[in-house]
C-alpha cells in the first residue's frame, strides 16, 4: 500500500511596508506586468506595522515614477490557483539583511498566503502536472512498478540433489522465469517480477496448492491473502526412483509476497499435505538406494530460503534373514508330519483347528522323490503399506510406507551373520517415532484372537503396551519346489530403555515356548538348520512362531533390554514354504 507524502506547507513571509510594494512593482514592470504603488490604507498599514515592529507607523516613501494605479483590495485570482485570503496585509519594506525567498507552490487544496499572492509569478494557462507519489515504505526494493530480479533458494538436507523446471504456469504482472541452477548443496531459482501485492496471484496460488502452503519469514495464515506473483513447475528428486520414472518428482508452486517488512515466499502443491504447519510431499512409491520412501517437507529457514527435510521421519530397519541355499528334503509325508506335530506339541499348546491345518499341509506334500526348500523370501503389501487398511501410526507422525533393500547391514549382520549362508533382506519403514496405545491396539486386532505374536529385543514382555507404528503384509517363498503361498504377517515397532524394539505376529501363527537358539536348531525337524548353529550364540534366548499351513517358522532373539540395540532389528525365516 502506497502512502502519499506529506504536502509541504507554502512559505509564508513576514509583513512588509510600502517600500517593498514599490520594489515589487518595479520588478513587475521589468517582467511586463503593470502595477502601481498601493494607496495607503491607514488602518491596515498601521495595524500591520504595529504588529510587525511594535512601533508607531512611519510615512511610506514616494512611489516610483511609473503612473500610479491603485491595487485592488483583494489579490487577483487565476483559474489555476485558489483564492487568496480576503484581507491581505499591506506589504512593508523588507529587512535588508533578509535573503530573498524562492516561490514555493501552495500544497494541493491549500489557499496561498498573502505573501504567495504578492510574490508568485503568473500561473500558467494549463494545469500543473499530476503529482507522482513516492514509493511505499513497505517496498524495500523501491518503486513497486519496477521489475525486480528475485531469487528463491531451496536447501535439501535429507533428499539429495533436486531440480526445478518451470512449466509456464504463472500469475502476476510482468512475471518471467529466468532459470534454476543446482550448486550443491542448494538449488537457486531466479525470476523477475514487479512487487505489486494483489489478490489475484494469491487466489491462483491457493487453488494450485489446495489452500495450504509453507512460508518463509512471518505469516499468520496457511495461505497468503496477497502476492506479488506466483508460478509453478516440476520439482524432481534425483536420488529417488518411482514406478513411472527414473527420477521421482511432483508439481510444486511458489509465490512471493510481503510480510510487511520483507518480501517473503510461499511454497506447496496439490499433492502436498500439512505436517505440523509445513507443506510435505510424501511418495510411498518412490525409494532411494537404502529403501527409504520420499518425504520432502518445505520449511522456511530465511526470508528467501526453504529447507527441504524429511519431516522428522527416520529409516526404521527390520531384517529378514533366510537361507540362500536350497536344501533337499527326502519326502516321507507321514514321518515329517509326525515329527513336526510332536515338536510343536512339546513346545506349545496347539488348538485342534491348527493341528488339522498342519496335517492337511503335510498330506499335501509330494509322495515321491524330494522337495527343495526356498532360497529366499519376499515381503509384499498393497500400496507399500501406506494405507490405513494395512498400517497404523501415532497421530501427528509422518508415515511414508515400506520398502525392501539388500544394502542395509545391521549390527548383527556386520558382527557375525554375514559369515553364514543367509540372504540379507531388510524392510525399511519411513516413519516418525512416537509411541501410543492406539497403534498397539491396532496391531493386536490384526493378530488376535486366533493368532500369535513374539518380540525381538523385548525382554520378558509378551504383548506391546505402546507402539510407534505397525504394518501388515505377506511373506512368500521364492525358489522352492513347492507352489508359493502367501503367509500374512505383521510388524510393529515399540521402544524400551536405550533402543527401539519390534513385535512380529499374525492371525495364522502358533507361538512356541521360549527356548535357546541351539535348542531350536537341534530339536526342530525343519531342514537345513544345522548350518546355522551358533549364529547368534548357543544360549541366546529365542522366540519362535510357526505357521502350520506353510510349515514355516520365524525366529527372533528375545534377550533383555540391555542388549536390544544390537539384536532387536532382525528375525530368521526357516521353512518349506
Amino acid at each position: 500500500m502506497h502512502t502519499q507524502p506529506t504536502p509541504r506547507r507554502a512559505f509564508r513571509g513576514f509583513t512588509v511596508s510600502g517600500i517593498a510594494a514599490a520594489g515589487i512593482a518595479a520588478l513587475l514592470l521589468l517582467t511586463g506586468c503593470t502595477v502601481s504603488a498601493p494607496e495607503p490604507d491607514a488602518e491596515a498599514s498601521d495595524s500591520a506595522e504595529v504588529e510587525a515592529t511594535g512601533k508607531p507607523p512611519t510615512n511610506a516613501p514616494a512611489a516610483p515614477s511609473a503612473s500610479p494605479m491603485p491595487l485592488p483590495t483583494e489579490p487577483p485570482t487565476t483559474p489555476s490557483k485558489p483564492s487568496a485570503p480576503e484581507t491581505p496585509a499591506t506589504p512593508e519594506s523588507p529587512d535588508a539583511s533578509a535573503p530573498t525567498q524562492p516561490y514555493v507552490a501552495p500544497a494541493r487544496n491549500q489557499a496561498p498566503s498573502a505573501t504567495d499572492s504578492a510574490t508568485a509569478p503568473a500561473a500558467p494557462s494549463t494545469p500543473p502536472p499530476t503529482h507522482t507519489p513516492k514509493p511505499s515504505p513497505e517496498d524495500s526494493d523501491g518503486e513497486s512498478s519496477t521489475i525486480h530480479d528475485d531469487e528463491l533458494v531451496l536447501y535439501p538436507t535429507d533428499t539429495g540433489e533436486i531440480a526445478f523446471s518451470y512449466n509456464g504456469t504463472s500469475s502476476g504482472d510482468s512475471f518471467s522465469f529466468v532459470d534454476s541452477e543446482w550448486n550443491s548443496p542448494t538449488l537457486s531459482i531466479a525470476v523477475k517480477g514487479t512487487h505489486d501485492n494483489s489478490t489475484l496471484p494469491a487466489s491462483d496460488f491457493a487453488q494450485w496448492t489446495n489452500y495450504f502452503a509453507s512460508h518463509t519469514a512471518e505469516a499468520s495464515t496457511d495461505e497468503p491473502s496477497e502476492l506479488h506473483y506466483a508460478f509453478c513447475g516440476t520439482l524432481a528428486f534425483a536420488d529417488f526412483t518411482s514406478e513411472s520414472a527414473d527420477s521421482a518428482s511432483t508439481d510444486s508452486c511458489f509465490g512471493q509476497g510481503s510480510d510487511g517488512l520483507n518480501n517473503n515466499w510461499w511454497g506447496g502443491g496439490a499433492d502436498y499435505v500439512d505436517n505440523d504447519g509445513n507443506a510435505c510431499f510424501i511418495d510411498p512409491s518412490a525409494t532411494n538406494s537404502v529403501g527409504s520412501s520420499l518425504v520432502a517437507c518445505l520449511e522456511g529457514t530465511g526470508v528467501s530460503e526453504f529447507e527441504i527435510n524429511d519431516g522428522g521421519t527416520s529409516p526404521n530397519y527390520f531384517s529378514l534373514y533366510s537361507p540362500n541355499e536350497a536344501f533337499d528334503v527326502p519326502v516321507d509325508p507321514q514321518q515329517l508330519g509326525d515329527d513336526l506335530l510332536a515338536w510343536l506339541q512339546s513346545n506349545s499348546t496347539m488348538s485342534p483347528a491348527k493341528e488339522r491345518i498342519l496335517q492337511d499341509a503335510v498330506d499335501a506334500l509330494p509322495t515321491d522323490g524330494t522337495i527343495t526348500t526356498p532360497t529366499s523370501w519376499e515381503f509384499t503389501c498393497d500400496d507399500y503399506c501406506a494405507t490405513s487398511d494395512n498400517s497404523s501410526i501415532t497421530s501427528g507422525q509422518v508415515w511414508g510406507g515400506v520398502h525392501t533393500t539388500d544394502t542395509y547391514e545391521s549390527e548383527a549382520w556386520k558382527i557375525a551373520l554375514n559369515g553364514y549362508p543367509l540372504n540379507n533382506m531388510t524392510l525399511n519403514a519411513t516413519a516418525g517415532r512416537d509411541n501410543s496405545a492406539a497403534v498397539a491396539s491396532w496391531f493386536d486386532d490384526q493378530v488376535t484372537p486366533s493368532g500369535a505374536m513374539i518380540g525381538a529385543g523385548t525382554g520378558a514382555s509378551t504383548t506391546p503396551g505402546d507402539l510407534n507404528f505397525a504394518y501388515c503384509g505377506d511373506l512368500s517363498p521364492q525358489g522352492g519346489s513347492l507352489p508359493a503361498s502367501d503367509i500374512p504377517i505383521c510388524f510393529g515397532q515399540g521402544h524400551n530403555v536405550g533402543a527401539n524394539n519390534w513385535w512380529i505376529g499374525g492371525a495364522d501363527w502358533q507361538e512356541l515356548e521360549p527356548t535357546t537358539f541351539d535348542a531350536f536348531v537341534g530339536d526342530s525337524p525343519l531342514p537345513g538348520l544345522k548350518h546355522f548353529a551358533g549364529a547368534v550364540g548357543g544360549d541366546t534366548e529365542t522366540r519362535v512362531m510357526f505357521d502350520p499351513k506353510s510349515l514355516t517358522a520365524v525366529v527372533t532373539v528375545g534377550e533383555d533390554v540391555a542388549n536390544a540395540e544390537a539384536i532387536d532389528g532382525f528375525m530368521f525365516i526357516f521353512g518349506i514354504g
